[in-house]
């Protein structure tokens, strides 16, 4: 009997968590006689989940230091040299933990014997990395990132590449970052999917934003746009403030609110604090147009809730899981257009793009949307189309299979 094994580095259900779901699931359709398990880092949301699947989830559970390390802060230039020796210290004061961690890790995979290790992050990968040559498996790294804006992934990723079988990345832009990296080594584009049975059209609680952002009601319609997403810096929080207050200020008559949801979910420093934010809509003026919602484990009815989704992170997006979900929910959306996101849509179709951290355009755009309705409809009418046709769940079905048959040399 094949055994696969999954490592995740946590327990929390973010975007590469939820690709990570709808890996499993199908793998279980793929080979229905396999034995799957998921070995994860810490406990969360993400074991029930899993379980739910009939899928077994072990936990090595490593030390607090070692989680809190990040280098998503290593990403702006600004932040490096600042950032590198609090790196370093955290190394050293994890370090005698570490080794009772990595024995632990090692002992756990060891009994599970798999035939294929799956690695969902860049913490599992290093972990998986260790593996060799007590455990023979077939080692495939799952690509979330742009790999060459992150010196330790870069560093990893060059140094220990012959170690692994292929590496899997969500998009063609993350690909070729990779092979940037990594020539030479099998490199599999599978883009991430949406359940769009889940992710649909529909009601949603009247006043469901409001309530959850402790905004006062009202009875006129309102035009409601929102950027849902982690506390991560990047993410383009100060964009889309900026730009809301752009809006407001040259179409003072416009009915809109705006939202931001979604919290610091990530064991990292490289993320606002719901203070910072709330200082930021305050220095703009936009108390009384603004509300924050904390991270909903449920986004469907959010999604179901807005008008107008934006995506506006200030770097290039490897791909936008939350852009195909509110796609598929039907909603209007507009797009930073750079990396995979900008793979996903087709400009004036199915979306609106706008350049990388233009304030200008975004703003542009979103008076578009907010003055006309009809083109709302158009675009996410389309939007949805578009995801059911080329990132549902079952679009990877066909290549998932294609891709683990290779690296596992079956037919």
């Amino acid at each position: 009997m094949m055994n696969i094994l999954y490592l995740n580095p946590v327990g929390k259900i973010g975007g590469a968590e939820r690709v990570l779901l709808h890996l499993m699931s199908n793998t279980r359709t793929i080979f229905p006689s396999a034995k799957i398990t998921l070995l994860c880092l810490t406990d969360g949301p993400l074991l029930e989940a899993t379980r739910q699947l009939g899928i077994p989830v072990v936990v090595c559970s490593i030390p607090a230091q070692l989680s809190q390390m990040g280098e998503s802060q290593l990403r702006e230039k600004s932040n490096f040299y600042r950032s590198v020796p609090k790196l370093l210290k955290q190394g050293v004061i994890a370090s005698p933990s570490a080794v009772s961690f990595l024995r632990r890790f090692r002992s756990l995979c060891l009994q599970l014997r798999p035939d294929l290790i799956h690695s969902n992050g860049i913490k599992t990968h290093f972990l998986s990395r260790w593996l060799s040559p007590q455990i023979e498996a077939k080692q495939i790294w799952h690509i979330h990132d742009f790999c060459s804006l992150r010196p330790i992934s870069k560093w990893l990723l060059y140094h220990h590449s012959r170690r692994i079988s292929a590496f899997m990345a969500i998009s063609d832009a993350v690909a070729k970052d990779t092979i940037s990296i990594c020539s030479g080594k099998n490199i599999y584009r599978l883009y991430n999917t949406t359940d769009t049975k889940l992710f649909s059209p529909g009601p949603s609680p009247n006043g469901l934003l409001d309530s959850l952002a402790g905004m006062p009601h009202t009875t006129e319609k309102v035009v409601r746009f929102g950027l849902v997403a982690t506390y991560a810096r990047w993410k383009g929080h100060e964009i889309f403030l900026r730009a809301a207050q752009k809006l407001c200020v040259q179409y003072p008559d416009l009915s809109v609110r705006f939202y931001i949801i979604g919290g610091p979910i990530y064991d990292t420093s490289a993320q606002y604090s719901k203070l910072e934010l709330n200082q930021l809509i305050q220095k703009m003026g936009l108390q009384q147009k603004v509300g924050l919602i904390p991270f909903q484990k449920d986004t469907i009815p959010i999604y179901r809730a807005l008008d107008v989704v934006v995506h506006a992170s200030t770097l290039p997006e490897p791909f936008g899981l939350t852009i195909t979900e509110a796609m598929s929910c039907g909603c209007a959306v507009i797009v930073s257009q750079a990396g995979g996101a900008a793979e996903i849509f087709t400009h004036e179709l199915d979306a609106l793009g706008y350049p990388l951290g233009d304030i200008d355009t975004l703003s542009h755009a979103m008076y578009r949307l907010a003055s006309d309705p009809a083109l709302r409809n158009h675009l996410g009418k389309n939007a949805r189309s578009t995801v059911q046709t080329k990132f549902d769940t079952s679009c990877i079905i066909e290549p998932l299979s294609k891709y683990y048959r290779e690296v596992l040399e079956i037919c």
